[in-house]
């Protein structure tokens, strides 16, 4: 366990338990991979998170039968660093709350590169913030539609801010998309996507509905 400071590690595995805690002193990966295999248990809370890797895009993957937890943490590539791939595989128990996650995703023939990548219907995501990656968030066919909500997403540089490759509805509802014209709003998404209501002010303090 990790617990204030600064940490760095290359490629890592995680296979018992691993804790990170109030490291606003930067917890750095470098290298190619940060694993959590299965029975393994990540928890990264109150954390400044930086991948770093100017040669070759990282990954960050929670594997089938790991459990991954993130709450109020900032996760990004460090400056000049190549953007990273964040997954969570199906079979992973998967959260992520109060966090903002930016660098993430790349151009890829394969969806699992495009940004945060959820393939496990157990996922929760709420009161986040996934601002400049290349798609905020991609789901996967194994999520069965999967839930983010509470949430800010938008500024992704592909123009894409929700993917769903499956056929199950993905439910958005509540978030702040960075703009509070509809059209806008469904513009950005891919698949079938709920996000009616959505906030209409990045403070979220008014929530639209169709008129």
């Amino acid at each position: 366990d990790v617990t204030g400071g600064s940490l760095t590690v290359g490629d890592a595995t995680v296979s018992g338990t691993f804790t990170l805690t109030d490291s606003w002193g930067t917890f750095t990966i470098t290298n190619n991979l940060f694993t959590v295999t299965s029975g393994g248990t990540n928890i990264w809370i109150n954390s400044h998170i930086v991948v770093s890797n100017a040669t070759a895009n990282a990954t960050i993957e929670a594997q089938a039968g790991s459990v991954f937890t993130v709450s109020n943490c900032l996760i990004e590539a460090a400056s000049g660093s190549s953007n990273f791939a964040f997954i969570a595989r199906n079979g992973a128990t998967f959260s992520m709350t109060d966090t903002t996650n930016q660098n993430s995703g790349f151009v890829s023939a394969n969806s699992t590169n495009w940004g945060l990548y959820i393939d496990t219907p157990t996922a929760v995501l709420q009161r986040d913030v996934l601002t400049n990656n290349y798609v905020g968030i991609v789901f996967g066919t194994n999520s069965n539609g999967g839930a983010i909500n509470g949430s800010k997403i938008y500024g992704n540089t592909s123009g894409t801010n929700v993917i769903n490759t499956g056929t199950n509805l993905v439910d958005a509802r509540s978030n702040w998309w960075g703009t509070a014209v509809s059209s806008e709003i469904a513009a950005t998404l891919a698949g079938p996507v709920l996000y009616e209501p959505w906030y209409s002010d990045a403070n979220m303090t008014q929530l639209v509905y169709y008129s």
